[in-house]
């Protein structure tokens, strides 16, 4: 053997030692124990993977794939990522800008000639970014009568999709967290390459990284082995999470966690596709309101204890996933479990935290000083976090409360730090205020456990009114040609109002603002805007629901 080729081995070994070292200096038995101490083995569980620079250095699992058939989770067992599945959608389309077959300031009517009014102004970006204004699919199908445990192909919400008239708000005047987008940009690369979005994952990304377990599963019909089962927990019993999803871009991908790890180093060190690529998926659009879209690209950076980090998770029936980067460590984090009740994000970074221990910068202490009144006034106010959820702050001598908008018994709001409070303890929901202007707070974040905050702007509500004077003036049945679907208004003797659709039983309408009525129950007809109040018969109406804006309705009879 010549000395040059002793040479190399000598620094492969190296190398190799190196890598070993570094990873036993990882914390490993602590994350060890965070997996086995998670809910008795008899229940639906959780699956853990770990890598640092491409080697697994932790896997582990506790818990039941399969409660009926009394099947653990296992190395084998794979799950739907759900929201996960965005970027590698993100990445499918910016392979094909690097290879110029497209560019990101093209329109959607390029891609797609018969998408109505609502596609008008929409470019790739848009889509990426989450600012596209289009309504929510997965709301929309709601209101055609679906529910999630329906099946609906990529075709067929295509098609619907297609169809919309009107929009949530113009492109690139506000973020809004949008599958509808997702579901968009798969159908692009498909067209753009080709191939099948299932394929072109499959060739492009999954071989490649040797992601055996991973695919697209556009017809849940077919077959998958050591697919685990989801479930809904409910207070103490579990119970099955029917889902069913053809749906790709947006969702649709089931993997497992050593193979999200894999996809993870391979984003930390630009280990598929050029670097060019990982570049673009890291940046970050600045949006006209001067806040920087959160969540482009499939996935959100933040600050965490002194390390950037990279992440996204996805939530589907009852499962629940999360992948966490830190590049600067060359760690990819997958966590996947398939109950509803599992915080993925807190254990992903709580995980992160536990591993690296000796890296990370000190806490940042909450700030505990007492808040004066004034401080307290200038959170109390409406803040919009969907159509017709608005979160009403008030205070209360020198504490505030926390309601939903025209609810007569708010509950007290306990402060967490300065301008911090807790909403609901079980799932960790907070209220936080961070900006401000003439003195008062321009939103609340709706902080989701680590998940992500959503913001809700603060809005001018007028005093609920009384009900119509003539309700029969709104009884009647009204069609939506773009939806395809009717719904009626109809009044009990005591003048009180109902809304019925879809094979959904009549729910109580009541007053929300002058002119409009809210559904109070399970309706996914949530705002209902009748214009002018008047007692002459209404000839349309306005319905808006959760990220699903400005249905026209007329009255047909």
């Amino acid at each position: 053997m010549s000395f040059f080729a002793k040479f190399l081995l000598l620094v492969g070994a190296l190398i190799s030692f190196a890598s070993s070292a570094a990873a036993q200096s990882l914390n490993t038995e602590a994350v060890d124990a965070m997996v086995k101490a998670y809910g008795p083995s008899d229940s639906p569980g959780i699956s853990v993977a770990i890598t640092r620079n491409g080697e697994l250095i932790y896997e582990g699992w506790t818990g039941q794939a399969d409660l009926e058939r009394a099947v653990s989770i296992s190395r084998e067992t794979r799950f739907p990522i759900a929201s996960i599945s965005k970027q590698f959608t993100a990445f499918a389309i910016m392979k094909l800008v690097d290879e110029g077959k497209l560019s990101l300031d093209q329109e959607v009517r390029d891609f797609f000639p018969n998408i109505r009014k609502s596609g008008d102004g929409i470019t790739v970006q848009h889509l990426l970014d989450h600012t596209s204004g289009l309504r929510e699919i997965n709301t929309i199908t709601q209101v055609l009568g679906f529910s999630e445990a329906s099946l609906v192909l990529p075709e067929a919400a295509l098609a619907i999709i297609l169809r919309q008239e009107g929009r949530n708000f113009d492109p690139g005047t506000n973020e809004e967290y949008s599958n509808t987008g997702y579901q968009l940009l798969a159908h692009i690369v498909e067209r753009v390459s080709g191939m099948p979005f299932e394929e072109y994952l499959r060739s492009q990304v999954f071989e490649p990284l040797g992601m055996t377990k991973s695919f697209v599963q556009r017809d849940p019909a077919i077959l998958t082995a050591d697919l685990a089962l989801s479930y809904d927990a409910r207070r103490t019993s579990m119970y099955n999470y029917l889902y069913v999803s053809g749906i790709i871009g947006s969702s649709g991908i089931v993997s497992s966690p050593s193979d999200l790890a894999k996809w993870g180093h391979a984003l930390n060190t630009g280990g598929v596709g050029n670097p060019s690529i990982i570049t673009a998926m890291n940046k970050r659009t600045l949006l006209a309101n001067g806040n920087t879209a959160v969540a482009s690209n499939g996935q959100e950076f933040r600050e965490f204890r002194g390390l950037k980090t990279w992440s996204h998770g996805g939530s589907s029936g009852g499962f629940r996933s999360f992948l966490l980067r830190i590049p600067d460590e060359k760690i990819a984090i997958a966590v996947i479990g398939n109950r509803s009740d599992f915080k993925k994000a807190a254990f992903a970074f709580d995980m992160a935290e536990a591993l690296l221990a000796d890296r990370l910068a000190p806490k940042v202490e909450q700030d505990m000083s007492p808040e004066t009144t004034a401080t307290l006034d200038t959170y109390v106010g409406d803040y919009q976090l969907f159509a017709g959820l608005i979160f009403s702050i008030r205070r209360d001598g020198d504490d505030l409360t926390f309601g939903v908008f025209g609810s007569e018994n708010p509950a007290p709001l306990p402060r967490i730090s300065k301008g911090v409070f807790l909403v609901d303890p079980v799932r960790d929901r907070r209220a936080e205020f961070h900006t401000f202007e003439n003195g008062k707070a321009t939103e609340l974040r709706w902080q989701v456990s680590k998940d992500g905050f959503i913001r809700a702007p603060r809005v001018a509500m007028q005093p609920t009114p009384k009900a119509p004077s003539n309700p029969e003036a709104h009884v009647g049945i009204y069609y939506s040609d773009e939806l395809q679907i009717g719904f009626e208004i109809s009044s009990s003797e005591d003048g009180q109002l109902f809304v019925s659709s879809s094979l959904r039983s009549p729910v109580p309408l009541i007053p929300f603002q002058p002119g409009v009525l809210r559904a109070n129950g399970n309706s996914p007809l949530t705002l209902l805007d009748f214009g002018v109040e008047t007692d002459s018969p209404k000839d349309r109406v306005v319905v808006s629901t959760t990220l699903a804006e400005n249905f026209v309705f007329e009255r047909i009879k």
